[in-house]
């Protein structure tokens, strides 16, 4: 493999760590957001449905949408506040560990991905949210310059 070739992986592996390390500082900033300001939680929702609201007062459906936020919200709020701040702190994780070249994180990390992409795969076919199939096509794409990372260090020693 010539110089040109190994650069690019390389760039599309720091590509692919940038992605990740982006999306897991979300991901903990949404566990926070979720755990301790539930109170912007509740004004994002106002936010989106106020204007509807405004419109018709009586709105059933917009109704429906802020009695559930407001009352049935609870449990789910700790349990998405939990569960974000957890892939957060593990994405994190393996990104430092990427980082910090430990040649068994790619691997763990290779076989993590590919299960979400199995997992985010089955949601796409029985939702058709194509905001999934951007994420594992996302996924994809680092997970194949991870390999390529990896098969590229593994021969320097």
């Amino acid at each position: 493999m010539d110089n040109k070739s190994k650069e690019a992986i390389h760039l599309g592996f720091q590509i692919g760590l940038i992605i990740k390390a982006i999306s897991g500082i979300v991901e903990l900033i949404g566990g926070i957001m979720f755990l301790y300001f539930p109170g912007i939680l509740m004004g994002f929702v106002n936010f989106i449905v106020g204007g509807e609201l405004s419109e018709d007062p009586r709105d059933v459906i917009v109704g429906m949408i802020l009695h559930w936020v407001n009352y049935s919200l609870e449990g789910f709020r700790i349990l998405i506040g939990v569960y974000l701040l957890i892939i957060g702190i593990a994405k994190m994780g393996f990104v430092i560990a990427l980082l910090k070249k430990k040649l068994k994180a790619y691997v763990v990390y290779e076989w993590i991905l590919a299960a979400f992409v199995v997992y985010q795969s089955y949601r796409y076919i029985l939702m058709k949210e194509t905001f999934v199939l951007l994420l594992d096509l996302m996924d994809i794409f680092v997970m194949v310059f991870i390999w390529l990372e990896y098969l590229r260090l593994k021969r320097r020693i």
